[in-house]
């Protein structure tokens, strides 16, 4: 049954005018993805503004059959699927209004409630001055935040570095692509792409068979900045696709950080623009992106802050979780609490009223000292 929800799962997001919002709207209208293939005038009956042509498709049997091959494909090389709907698709992601039906995943890394995830893009065209940048700031990062999922392109520059800096430093890291997993591009990357499967993953919405054409490029970009927490954009000209991504970030109320570099630097235009635009946030270093997301060191220091405070115990099972896990998402919250949504947002609320949390960006809370 599994196995044939999965074809499902394929089959909608693989169906011609389909996106993610009508994607969306089947599943609520239809409560389930094998609802919506299972009759066509009950479809029909349920959808009744649902346009002729997208009925046709949904049943086409053309659709299904392709979906069957993915799947088997799936099944032989190890690669996961993550549906919208269920529980397991990256959080963050899950959370952009755009983010896709389906994505493909085949890696060792899974760990997408992670309390720590940031984007890292820019030039392919990287100078002496990038590559410094990069070592250094994901060096710092890595004494701070030791687990940080670092999530870039696979592409040229500062990409490529990203990834090849978070495997030396034994940081998680994901790479983005922009085609299906039967091939990799460039093709001078393969070897780093086999090293991130060891300690990450590859993340694709193309199935087998996808070519990098340069729209999946763009469309890419959206699934780098909905991964995470913050975009870090280290080197860009004023037309650099990475300024694209830091503004899907923006969109996506999540943070944008920004190298700065000198006035006359070609690729350091896009970044001196996010500052001094007032749309990203200047760093240079490990210790100003910290600060930037409000993450919260854990260790012996905030053990002891909890186990010999002289503030009475909290009492609070939000407020417990909160402590526990520092900084939180809101969609951590709900599961771990078990609460209703409306009833965990409201209880956030009272107690952000009451000064006891405060929000940080990309919807984290975390306990006001």
């Amino acid at each position: 049954m599994k196995a044939m929800t999965q074809v499902y799962q394929i089959a909608l997001s693989r169906a011609k005018h389909i996106g993610p919002h009508h994607a969306k709207v089947l599943l609520e209208r239809m409560g389930s993805v094998e609802a919506i293939f299972a009759d066509r005038a009950t479809l029909q009956a349920r959808c009744p503004k649902l346009r002729q042509s997208i009925v046709d498709e949904l049943y086409r049997p053309s659709l299904m059959d392709e979906a069957k091959r993915i799947a088997d494909w799936c099944t032989q090389e190890g690669v996961r699927t993550y549906f919208i709907d269920e529980d397991d698709y990256p959080i963050r992601l899950a959370a952009c209004a755009d983010a896709p039906t389906l994505i493909y995943a085949k890696g060792c890394y899974s760990d997408w409630e992670t309390s720590a995830a940031i984007s890292v893009v820019g030039t392919r065209n990287m100078t002496t001055y990038g590559q410094i940048c990069c070592e250094r700031l994901l060096g710092e990062l890595a004494e701070l935040f030791p687990q940080t999922l670092i999530v870039s392109g696979l592409a040229y520059g500062v990409d490529s570095l990203a990834h090849r800096r978070a495997l030396a430093l034994g940081m998680p890291t994901v790479a983005v692509l922009a085609h299906g997993f039967d091939r990799i591009y460039p093709a001078a990357h393969t070897q780093l792409a086999h090293e991130i499967l060891n300690r990450g993953a590859w993340i694709s919405e193309y199935p087998l068979g996808t070519k990098p054409d340069r729209f999946n490029f763009v469309a890419r970009n959206r699934i780098i900045a909905g991964l995470t927490d913050a975009t870090l954009v280290i080197e860009a000209g004023l037309k650099s696709g990475s300024l694209i991504t830091a503004e899907l970030a923006a969109d996506y109320d999540r943070e944008v950080l920004a190298v700065p570099g000198r006035l006359t630097d070609r690729y350091s235009e896009g970044c001196n623009h996010l500052i001094s635009s007032m749309r990203g946030v200047l760093v240079s270093s490990g210790e100003d992106i910290v600060q930037a997301l409000g993450w919260e060191r854990r260790g012996q220091a905030v053990q002891q802050k909890l186990l010999f405070s002289d503030e009475p115990p909290i009492d609070h099972p939000l407020l417990r979780l909160i402590a526990e896990h520092q900084p939180m998402h809101l969609n951590d919250l709900i599961r771990q609490s078990g609460l209703p949504a409306s009833e965990v947002s409201s209880q956030l609320f009272d107690l952000e009223l009451d000064a006891h949390i405060q929000v940080m960006p990309g919807g984290l809370y975390t306990l006001v000292r």
